[in-house]
């Protein structure tokens, strides 16, 4: 099945114009245009892309089997989707809820033909098409976008670029050009991936991947071979190279198409609450057994979405914790949400945390309200729960993970790995885990081998608690070497000296874990630069930690008073090359302070750097945060090394600071309620103009795209009157156009001889006019048309002497409805006169004919009399015989012959002359010929019988 989907907006019928004008009416598919319609305006686009296509254009009103070689559009009144070959058309939803007909038939075509779908978005407002070509490029289908900048209006085709999901963007007609080649070499009779040459997919797929792992530094080599095998040949094709070897040839030269390939390798596959009935488990069963279980002090619950994409789990299951603690009055429970995912771009899209209005439509009303803010086509979570979220890049097969979560969640990654990476990826994910915390896999994942290390939660879902008592190997290793750094110590060197580093994790028995978790200070290793290259303990009481983990460094993660004693530890042990210690150094962490002691020191470990290298390797520095078991308050004394002069001068200095900080507090209440009264009216406001925009925008839609196609009528109406003009002034035949009232409303220029006519005469009324015409009343004729509704023809001759044939018809509409009169005045001198010199001919021709002695006949082919000048033989009149046989009133005995005679000349032999006698009317009897010969005259044929007296 070949179907081609086609969204578009504002601007829309332009663009869809340009990609159909350049189709083909042979390539076997269907395709199925959308736009955005107003439910009350009868649309117009079938029929004004009929005009630059030759396949057939039907619009959708009812459900049909769809059929190749055919364009299909949307009513304005109905939403289409696809499923097993037939289009099927569903009610609109009401005015109050946001109508998204082009999500709504790119989710049901990727679902229903998977690889073989194609979505295109043309120009367009908003964001309606994007969710649904998400959908097309999960399933392994192609994505194609008009470029922006070619676009009347370039929301909708922007929406998709920035989630980074089109295979092609360009204008409309090099897309036609890109579905043609698809529809050419696309295989559409199986969904499984196949390469022509199989040899040389075996020489150069493995190379193409570890082309894209070496640049990218993720090695897809653990990935399943279908799935990457699906969107390289979707790259091949759009690339239109013949074969895998012209594309290798291709992607050694082009930076921009390993990126191309890597993003294809990582289409995310998320949206809000994906299988809402395992959510509502989440939300029903897991998060209370959490909360059930107490924290120590200060000590926030964990929770880790692995491979998050664009972010949407994360903020789900940010939503589900929100609502679950403020139902039951413990908001003041700390909880962290960690999301990761190796896509840079796709952290970098949720940190923002800025979504379209269809990607958001999954989200149940209750939670839309509470948790975004409406700004325009998209959705913002609000800053109350995107704090709660830390946002990091990390590969859940290479780096390492996150530790004492007390839920993960990994879905939909496992299905595309190979099934012993798998096992490394689940060991991980064993290891990052609390003793009965949980697991959420999604529903096409499973434990394989590491079943005995969990234990199965619920029965609906893939939910599992970790088995304290059973530990499987830690399968993955994060060992890497220090690589030497350059001379130049900068930004970028250390950044790509972290990312080559990372602790080993060894495998260690669970009792050794269990007291380096207990008893390990807060430690964390750094570089020169102040980047964490491994953190130990509860590193976050002391650490402000980032919202997103892409790089962790001291100088954001610290106050600046708590960061100079840092720096002069860390300046302080590199120039003595020995351990130092700081005591009673006061750490501040928002309003606690900790009185602590700090270590540092220049760990020797030789197993981090590769043979070979010298001095000029940076440095890892080595932080021990030693705390006391209860934090001093701030009312406390002093240590008694400080002395004494010193904390009387900070106790006074405390005091008025308190004093002015009261008085600042008391003031800022007060005008903190008046801004709270304010910002809730504005709200109001915001709420009601938004809602009005929504309106205005959906209107604005609609008229632009009624506008469109009243241009284009407006186009052909302007062509079909230059026409009608241009026939009137080049007819000779005098024509008036008259409304109901008998007024004019045009004429040509040949009617000006009769009524003398100008322009300016067109509105006034026709009997306002003198005629030329003898006995002619206008008005009388226009009135008895008007009764009669039937045409009047009359012919008429002016003082000139012209004759005119006048023809008065109704002025019908296509409904049939009578608007007026059209009077013709067609000039008929030539045929007034030929049919004179007709007449007269005739006159001429019976005045001779009667002198004539001999009777004369005019008969047909069939021997019937048409006229006859006397009659001899019987008592009839000459009009008795019009109409009769000749031989009907000769005598009998040679009615016979005659007959052979008509016969032999109607057959064009030589006619001869027949002898016979006859009685006259008194009783004498007389002798007489008779010849029958052929009158040909222009193609008229007649035959002439005479009689002839021979005596």
């Amino acid at each position: 099945m070949k179907v081609i989907g086609i969204g578009a907006s504002a601007g829309g019928l332009e663009a869809i114009t340009r990609l159909v004008s350049k189709l083909s009416d042979g390539s076997g598919a269907a395709f199925v245009f959308l736009q955005h319609l107003s439910p009350n305006t009868k649309s117009m686009i079938g029929e004004l892309l009929g005009k630059h296509t030759s396949m057939p254009v039907t619009m959708v009103y009812k459900d049909q089997p769809v059929k190749a070689n055919h364009i299909y559009v949307m009513a304005e009144n109905k939403n289409i989707v696809f499923s097993n070959g037939r289009l099927l058309t569903k009610a609109r939803p009401p005015e109050s809820e946001i109508n998204l007909p082009i999500d709504q038939f790119f989710n049901s075509l990727g679902e229903s033909l998977g690889s073989h779908a194609v979505g295109v978005l043309l120009s367009g407002t908003g964001t309606d098409g994007t969710r649904g070509l998400r959908t097309i490029k999960e399933k392994g289908g192609f994505v194609l976008v008009q470029s922006p900048e070619t676009a009347k209006f370039d929301g909708m085709p922007r929406a998709a670029i920035d989630l980074k999901i089109a295979d092609r963007i360009s204008p409309p007609e090099e897309l036609a050009q890109d579905i043609e080649y698809i529809l050419t070499h696309r295989d559409f009779k199986t969904r499984e991936v196949g390469f022509q040459d199989k040899k040389q997919k075996e020489t150069y797929f493995d190379k193409i991947v570890q082309l894209v792992s070496k640049r990218t530094h993720v090695d897809f080599s653990e990935y399943r071979e279908p799935t990457l095998s699906r969107r390289l040949e979707n790259r091949i094709l759009i690339r239109k190279c013949n074969d895998i070897q012209a594309y290798w040839e291709i992607i050694q030269q082009d930076v921009t198409e390993v990126a191309a390939l890597f993003s294809n390798f990582l289409i995310g596959v998320t949206n809000f609450f994906r299988d809402p009935e395992a959510y509502d488990a989440i939300r029903k069963e897991v998060l209370p057994e959490i909360f059930s279980q107490p924290k120590a002090e200060g000590a926030p619950y964990r929770f880790w979405v692995t491979a998050c994409s664009t972010g949407e789990e994360a903020y789900t299951l940010a939503m589900l914790i929100e609502d679950y603690l403020q139902e039951h009055d413990r908001e003041n429970v700390d909880y962290k949400v960690f999301a990761s995912d190796i896509d840079e771009h796709a952290i970098q899209f949720a940190i923002k945390g800025t979504y379209s209005l269809n990607m958001v439509a999954d989200v149940p009303e209750p939670y839309q309200s509470k948790y975004f803010i409406r700004e325009g086509d998209y959705m913002q979570v609000r800053p109350s729960l995107r704090k709660r979220i830390m946002f990091a890049v990390q590969n859940l097969l290479g780096d390492p993970p996150f530790i004492n979560m007390d839920l993960i969640t990994c879905r939909n990654l496992l299905i595309y790995l190979r099934p012993e990476v798998q096992q490394k990826a689940l060991s991980t994910l064993h290891f990052a885990l609390k003793p009965g915390a949980f697991l959420f896999l999604g529903p096409s994942e499973s434990l394989g081998s590491l079943k005995y290390a969990f234990e199965k939660y619920t029965r609906s879902w893939n939910i599992f608690t970790k088995r304290a008592d059973k530990s499987p190997k830690l399968q993955s290793s994060f060992s890497m070497h220090i690589k030497p750094a350059n001379t130049e110590k900068s930004k970028q060197n250390m950044s790509s000296f972290q990312s080559d580093l990372h602790p080993s994790f060894t495998d260690t028995d669970p009792f050794t874990r269990f007291l380096v978790e207990r008893f390990a200070p807060i430690a964390f290793f750094v570089t020169e630069e102040l980047d964490i290259l491994y953190l130990n303990g509860e590193a976050e009481q002391i650490l402000n930690m980032p919202r997103a983990l892409a790089r962790l460094n001291l100088s954001k993660m610290l106050s600046k008073e708590d960061l100079l004693t840092f720096k002069a530890g860390i300046q302080q042990v590199l120039s003595e090359g020995g351990p130092i210690s700081f005591e009673h150094v006061v750490l501040r962490k928002r309003d606690r302070e900790f009185i602590a002691e700090v270590r540092f020191d220049l760990p020797h470990l030789p197993e981090l750097y590769e043979k070979g290298e010298n001095e000029s390797t940076p440095k890892v520095i080595l932080i021990e945060v030693y705390l006391p078991e209860e934090s001093k308050e701030e009312d406390e004394p002093a240590p008694k090394n400080m002395t004494e002069g010193k904390v009387t001068t900070l106790q006074k200095q405390l005091k008025a600071s308190k004093r002015r900080s009261q008085e600042l507090v008391n003031e800022l209440e007060a005008t903190n309620e008046e801004l709270q009264t304010s910002n809730r009216e504005l709200m109001a406001s915001n709420e009601e103009l938004q809602s009005t925009n929504e309106e205005l925008q959906s209107v604005n839609e609609e008229l632009y795209t009624v506008n469109s196609e009243l241009q284009m009528k407006n186009e052909e109406l302007t062509t079909a009157n230059n026409d009608i003009s241009n026939l009137l002034k080049s007819t000779d035949i005098g024509t008036i156009f008259l409304d109901k009232g008998l007024k004019i409303r045009r004429f040509t220029p040949a009617v000006r001889r009769q009524f003398n006519l100008i322009d300016s005469d067109v509105g006034r009324s026709i009997t306002n006019f003198a005629t030329t015409f003898k006995g002619l009343d206008i008005e009388e004729v226009c009135q008895e048309v008007f009764r009669t509704l039937s045409p009047f023809e009359k012919e008429i001759v002016d003082k000139e002497g012209d004759h005119y044939l006048l023809r008065v018809l109704p002025y019908r509409t296509e409904e049939d409805y009578i608007d007026g009169l059209v009077l013709t005045f067609v000039n008929i001198n030539e045929l007034a006169i030929s049919r004179n010199q007709t007449q007269k001919a005739e006159r001429i021709f019976k005045q001779f004919v009667s002198q004539s002695d001999q009777q004369i006949a005019i008969i047909d082919k069939k021997g019937k009399v048409h006229f006859v000048n006397r009659v001899r033989f019987t008592g009839k009149k000459s009009d008795d015989l019009i109409g009769q046989p000749i031989y009907s009133y000769l005598p009998e005995d040679i009615r016979d012959e005659v007959k052979k005679m008509l016969e032999n000349v109607f057959d064009g032999k030589p006619f001869e002359r027949l002898q016979f006698s006859y009685d006259y009317q008194g009783g004498s009897k007389g002798d007489a010929s008779l010849i029958i010969v052929p009158i040909i005259l222009e193609g008229y044929i007649k035959y002439a019988a005479l009689i002839e007296d021979i005596d």
